[in-house]
């Protein structure tokens, strides 16, 4: 890659952890849908959220019909085989699209031959992939940078530019980059297909540089040379197989396919110091790229593939978050073909980029021509070779050449060599021919890191691929664990477990365990339990490594930005820090939250920190395991130890230590085994001192495993007392390292009490009670203790509640409760277990609950006691020297019972006073005008007067009494009122006036009577005028008037039913010209003449008579004259 002058962004993450889809997501699974996969959620979902889409790359779910799994095409021996297995990859790919928008549908990048598909989504769409069950990974499509007559011999060429006589005829270099100048003097014929696969993405601001998908002559050339980056592609294809008159590429013969995997991104992408645009490449542009090449195997003979591009940091196999990548990778691979990846120009010690780090790529780092490996040069335990680098000429778009450094430059290397190495032995496997080139290289050793690593010697692997027969090598895996072996001949269990290795071939393998996994030793041709083994072939070797699983006994991932519970951090004041205060990311290897001391954020401060953990039990373990992820960024004098204390943090010993030079990015595993196992008190701390204005130091993703001891114990309970029993099986057997758990059933009232015993102690759960880790036979002692029950009190303002026997009662003990106020208070209001209770009384309240057999609550508000509010009067009414005041009472006696009211009279502020209305106030003066006003008085005082009442005055009263008499009836009434007097009643006909009044009184006859007179007090016949001043009495005489003659008799009636009843034979009754009132029944067997209108002498004629009433004749005869009847 060359070293360019101003900054690629590198957009990969430094570290990718396969992510388990969130909780949200995974909901929208369907039943059966087989798990889901993404290793890079977060970044997805934030480009979701902030541009509104997201470019990804999707993994289809093996079908049914091709029973649940895909093979590598290339493997595919059949044609018809090869023709299922793509068939159902697009008929999948077809039923994914038809479940998105028709946008990001026709936008999508479908593959032929490896079951991926790159697609653009919005949230809509991205939500509905999650809940397919046709997908089983989403990946990032990630945009990535661009990562001789001098170097050929170097390698092992000779002056003509050829390795044992090979050139590399008949092979042909792919160069996936920014296009190449075919038109160069340098690479003149050399093109013999070309493809372009540059991607338009508006959200991240990308353009493509020539036609997508697009296969026709010019669309694998260079871009612009105008944008920065774009002659990278024409300077590698010269590298890999360019011929010029005086130097030459490395396959001078061989043949390249072109293909433009770069798009051009505005300058606002490309980095810190960036003055224009740059070009990147998409991951999905990539496997379009690989893809086009696999479909050409059988037109050309393909030996390799140059990916001089990539970023990011991992310091081991990224397998995960590249899987479709590393699908295609395999793909070609297994067609023979293998792809030649840049390790990246960072300066790692302990990391390379992405794709390089893919475990079935050929890695390539960069040395200079004295050797050394370069300084820029990403190097890892995972780096597969190196290859000259430094100051390497080559062609240049136009006509010119350029002499530039970077792992680009020294990944061509390896590809042009592929090429003469495929042509020596056209049938090679990949893995042969890395055989080749790992057992003929120079070995260089990185002075940073201390790795060995082989630099490629051409000619002389051209030799051993020629020349050596190869013997197999094959390593298994066993145990219940686990984990990888890799090795330098191609091997990576997991993917690669067989190899064909050159007689004496020196094989070193490394086995590294996977998460809770942990290594327990090699057997076959290694022994012993260390890492890495070495051994010489001299025949088939057999190789196992055994991974065994291990239980987890504590973890931290640091990720909550603050000190972890019970963590403790101690030493100078600028210690471990977990909020990333220089803002540097997890450089660790992982991903989030993490802990570091920052020595050059600290500043001119000497540090000793240190990060403790807490303490753990691992009694029961017969192994211990301590990991964790760490990067260490190295200056001067600074150390960074990690120690062990198996008593508790009282002395200490040291585990890890790193010091001299960087270290990481790592994931650290140790085998603590011989300090922790079977102890008690295991602690863990981080320590970082001699640091003083140095770099950083960062820990991440804490573990400590263990493989638990397979002893058993007897574990035996027993009961003291009768109130309780054990209600499980006892004795129990368990396994050293658990825990025995017993079912007690208390007695009625009882719960479980105290524990003994000869158990580590434990804790109930309700009445099941879990004892500490068992490591040896013992026995737990249980009692039962009575339940008690709490009897809450709750109190508002002044007074107490006081409970017998107490608050808290023994269960079936009797309980009261009292609620008693304060002096000056009284009790408002009382509930009873949430339930409000009627306060009769408000002095005191007790509530009795009865043999107690659950909690209880009593609450009580009290209030102060104020004098009342003032009543309201209604009415007051004046007497003879009195006045009489009705009111009515306050509607609240402020808390006390009112015990009197006083009436006030203004003027002269006379009182009287009374339990309740209406109170009469006495000794008031006549003709005085009287208002009075009315308090309340309780406990606490007298309220305020009420509002004043209408005036009255007092004055003396006389009587005056009416008499009617006389035959006749009547009735008298006065005025004022007060006389309203009916003949044959009394009522009515006595009342008092004062004693100044003039009352006026009226006689009213009745219709058969007349007034006669007054007599008494008044007298004559007109209105009787009484001046009062004393008692007075006055007679009303009423005559009945005789308004009914029988002619016969000349007897007079008052009414026509008396006169009627009087005849005994035929008769004629003469009846005045007047109104009679009456209802007449005639009933007698005579006959009856009525002659009505009639003067006062019943002789003469005047007018008519008028009946109000009924005339009903009912015996005898009636002849009637002069008689209107209504």
């Amino acid at each position: 890659m060359k070293k360019l002058t101003f900054l690629f962004l590198l957009l990969m993450s430094s570290a990718v952890a396969t992510a388990e889809l969130n909780a949200s997501a995974h909901s929208l699974r369907p039943a059966g849908a087989p798990h889901l996969s993404i290793p890079h959620l977060e970044k997805i979902d934030r480009s979701l959220k902030e541009k509104g889409s997201a470019k990804i790359i999707v993994r289809l779910a093996p079908p049914v019909e091709l029973n649940g799994t895909f093979q590598l095409d290339a493997e595919l021996k059949e044609k018809a085989a090869a023709g299922r297995q793509r068939t159902a990859i697009a008929a999948a790919q077809h039923r994914v699209l038809a479940r998105l928008s028709r946008k990001n549908a026709a936008s999508a990048k479908k593959f032929d031959f490896i079951p991926y598909m790159a697609l653009d989504v919005d949230p809509a769409d991205f939500e509905t992939l999650a809940g397919s069950a046709e997908i089983d990974a989403i990946e990032e499509d990630i945009p990535v940078p661009p990562a001789l007559a001098q170097s050929v011999p170097l390698i092992g060429g000779d002056a003509g530019g050829m390795f044992n006589g090979y050139t590399g005829t008949g092979q042909v270099v792919a160069i996936l980059d920014t296009g190449v100048d075919k038109n160069h003097p340098f690479l003149s014929g050399k093109v013999v297909a070309e493809a372009c696969y540059s991607t338009t993405y508006t959200p991240d601001g990308s353009t493509a540089v020539c036609t997508r998908g697009s296969t026709a002559p010019g669309s694998g050339a260079n871009c612009s040379s105008a944008v920065e980056g774009c002659d990278h592609g024409t300077h590698v294809a010269g590298i890999a197989a360019g011929k010029g008159p005086t130097f030459s590429g490395v396959a001078k013969d061989a043949g390249i396919v072109a293909v433009q995997v770069f798009s051009q991104f505005p300058v606002s992408a490309c980095g810190v110091g960036a003055t224009g645009p740059c070009v990147m490449s998409y991951t999905s542009d990539q496997i379009s790229a690989l893809q086009y090449v696999y479909s050409l195997r059988g037109t050309y003979s393909i030996s390799s593939v140059n990916m001089s591009l990539g970023g990011g940091s991992y310091g081991s196999y990224c397998d995960a978050s590249q899987a479709s990548l590393k699908a295609a990778v395999d793909n070609l691979r297994a067609a023979g073909i293998a792809t030649v990846i840049a390790s990246g120009n960072e300066g790692y010690a302990a990391s390379i980029s992405a794709p390089a780090c893919i475990s079935t790529a050929i890695s390539v780092g960069a040395t200079t021509k004295s050797d050394y490996v370069a300084s820029y040069s990403n190097s890892a335990s995972i780096l597969t070779l190196l290859a000259p680098g430094s100051a390497i000429s080559s062609s240049v778009p136009g006509s010119g050449y350029a002499s530039w450094d970077g792992t680009s430059m020294a990944t061509p290397h390896v590809a042009g060599a592929w090429a003469i190495l495929k042509s020596v032995k056209p049938a090679a496997t990949v893995d042969e021919i890395l055989t080749a080139l790992l057992n003929s290289g120079t070995s260089i050793t990185d002075i940073r890191n201390g790795l060995v690593k082989r630099r490629i010697e051409v000619d002389t692997a051209a030799s051993i691929l020629g020349n050596v027969t190869g013997h197999p090598l094959t390593v298994t895996k066993t145990g219940a664990g686990s984990g990888t072996v890799s090795g330098s001949m191609g091997i990576y269990c997991g993917t690669s477990c067989t190899a064909s290795v050159p007689e004496g071939t020196t094989v070193t393998l490394t086995a590294t365990p996977a998460g809770s996994s942990a290594f327990a030793g090699w057997s076959g041709a290694c022994s012993g339990t260390a890492s890495t083994c070495t051994f010489t072939m001299n025949g088939s070797k057999t190789v196992q490594a055994e991974f065994i699983a291990t239980t987890s006994v504590g973890s931290e991932s640091f990720s909550s930005g603050a000190s972890p519970a019970a963590w403790t951090v101690s030493g100078t004041s600028a210690g471990w820090r977990f909020d990333d205060p220089a803002r540097r990311g997890n450089q660790t290897g992982g991903s989030g939250g993490f802990a570091v001391v920052d020595s050059d954020y600290a500043g001119r401060v000497t540090m000793d920190t240190v990060l403790k953990s807490p303490i753990y039990d691992l009694t029961s373990f017969t192994k211990a395991y301590l990991s964790f992820r760490t990067y260490f960024r190295y200056y001067s004098d600074e150390i960074c130890d990690v120690d062990l204390s198996t008593d508790g943090g009282a002395t200490w010993n040291n585990v890890w230590r790193k010091s001299g030079a960087d270290h990481g990015p790592s994931a650290e595993k140790l085998d603590i085994s011989a300090l922790a196992a079977g102890r008690q008190y295991v602690a863990v701390r981080f320590r970082y001192y001699n640091a003083r204005y140095d770099w950083y130091w960062q820990i991440d993703d804490f573990a400590l495993s263990g493989v638990r001891s397979t002893a058993t114990y007897t574990v035996t309970g027993t009961v003291t007392g009768s109130n309780g029993s054990i209600a499980s099986a006892s004795p129990v057997t368990v396994t050293s390292g658990t825990s025995a758990t017993f079912a007690v059933s208390p007695a009625a009232g009882h719960k479980p009490g105290d524990v003994g015993g000869t158990c580590p102690a434990g804790s109930f759960t309700g009445n099941s009670y879990t004892t500490g880790t068992i490591s040896a036979d013992c026995y737990v002692n249980f009692s039962f203790t009575p339940l008690t029950f709490t009897i809450g009190t709750a109190t508002s303002g002044n007074g107490t509640i006081t409970c017998t026997p107490w608050t808290l009662v023994t269960y079936s003990t009797p309980a009261a409760c009292t609620a008693i106020p304060g002096s000056g208070n009284f009790l408002a209001a009382v509930t009873v277990d949430g339930v409000p209770r009627t306060v009769s009384e408000r002095t005191s309240f007790t509530h009795s609950f009865g043999p107690i057999t659950s909690d209880h609550s009593v609450s009580a508000t009290f209030a102060a006691i104020v004098p009342p509010p003032p009543p309201q009067i209604s009415s007051a009414t004046a007497g003879n020297q009195t006045a009489t005041v009705s009111f009515t009472a306050p509607s609240d006696d402020g808390g006390s019972t009112i015990t009197g009211y006083t009436v006030t009279a203004a003027p002269g502020n006379i009182t009287a006073t009374g339990t309740g209305s209406p109170i009469t106030v006495t000794g008031l003066s006549n003709g005085t005008s009287y208002t009075f006003t009315v308090t309340a008085t309780n406990a606490a005082g007298s309220s305020q007067p009420s509002s004043p009442s209408d005036s009255v005055t007092p004055v003396r009263y006389d009587t005056l009494n009416v008499t009617p008499s006389g035959t006749g009836t009547g009735r008298v009434d006065s005025n004022p009122a007060g006389i309203a007097c009916i003949s044959g009643s009394s009522a009515g006909c006595s009342a008092s006036f004062s004693d100044t009044a003039t009352v006026s009184l009226q006689a009213v006859p009745s219709w058969d009577a007349d007034f006669a007179g007054w007599s008494g007090d008044c007298s004559g016949t007109g209105t009787c005028t009484v001046s009062m001043g004393a008692a007075r009495n006055v007679s009303a005489a009423f005559v009945r008037k005789e308004t009914v003659s029988v002619a016969e008799t000349m007897q007079r009636y008052s009414t026509l039913q008396s006169a009627y009843n009087a005849l005994g034979n035929d008769s004629t009754i003469r009846l005045q010209a007047s109104t009679f009132h009456e209802d007449i029944v005639l009933d007698k067997p005579i006959t009856t003449v009525l002659e009505g209108g009639k003067d006062g002498s019943f002789l003469t004629d005047i007018g008519f008579t008028t009946i109000n009433g009924s005339l009903t004749i009912a015996g005898g005869t009636a002849l009637i004259s002069n008689i209107i009847i209504r």
